[in-house]
């Protein structure tokens, strides 16, 4: 996906302290980024399957307020307002199976532009991990997480996990692969120089990529629709949702 830049950042807010903390992540975001900031509530007071709570607060310049399902409303918001990013509060997880959650997986699966989401111990970012599949798709990730890296100073390096030892050696030998070709064009996440091929089990190998570079932000590529429980880039994608302890970037392809 093309993003030009973030110029209108949106948050999502549900009382709770993951949500109060992407809130206020989200208005530093902004002012660092020098762009416009909303706070959306979404009141779910008479959904079933909800808390029957009404909105915490009335409705303001910098504050919306939507009464229904929550992932669905923060979709719509962020459209009807063309919010370049979402920003949602993502609690820490115990269980590595542990589910998403219904909001962030039916945000994901809706949202047709970069969602941010921020666990309650990370307060800034300082160095990106871009995780790339190998296919031409998944490199679309690129134009935003370079948006992202330059516009928030980030170190960044990208990583590639081959299926193999050949298949990695070939990777990174290949001069002239899309990889390389690709990353020539976005020196914001490091280009080529910064481009790491692994193989191994996926999901494990980024997060530990990630823990050697010290990433604090992992970007990874979600295709959206798809039906519930299956967010982001089949099960890898999931499975790196649920287990990163870092802020995750998830960019539609």
């Amino acid at each position: 996906m093309r993003l030009d830049g973030l110029t209108r950042i949106l948050a999502a807010a549900n009382g709770s302290e993951a949500g109060t903390h992407a809130a206020c992540f989200g208005e530093r975001l902004a002012g660092r980024l020098g762009a416009k900031y909303q706070i959306l509530e979404v009141a779910t007071h008479g959904v079933p399957g909800y808390p029957d709570e009404p909105h915490r607060g009335a409705p303001s310049r910098e504050r919306l307020i939507s009464r229904g399902i929550p992932g669905i409303e923060i979709a719509r918001a962020a459209a009807d307002w063309q919010a370049d990013v979402v920003v949602i509060g993502r609690r820490p997880r115990v269980d590595p199976a542990e589910e998403l959650g219904p909001t962030i997986e039916a945000v994901i699966r809706r949202l047709n532009k970069p969602c941010l989401l921020i666990p309650p111990g990370v307060d800034e970012l300082h160095r990106m991990l871009v995780a790339l599949d190998g296919t031409l798709r998944g490199l679309g990730i690129l134009p935003c997480a370079s948006t992202f890296a330059e516009g928030l100073s980030l170190k960044a390096s990208s990583v590639y996990v081959a299926a193999d030892a050949l298949s990695a050696g070939f990777a990174a030998g290949n001069a002239a692969g899309d990889l390389v070709n690709a990353l020539i064009g976005f020196p914001a996440v490091g280009g080529e120089t910064q481009l790491t091929t692994r193989f191994g089990p996926p999901v494990r190998t980024i997060l530990d990529e990630a823990a050697v570079v010290q990433a604090d932000l992992l970007v990874v590529g979600v295709r959206r629709g798809g039906p519930p429980g299956d967010a982001g880039s089949g099960h890898v994608g999931r499975d790196l949702l649920r287990r990163a302890p870092t802020a995750i970037l998830t960019v539609p392809i």
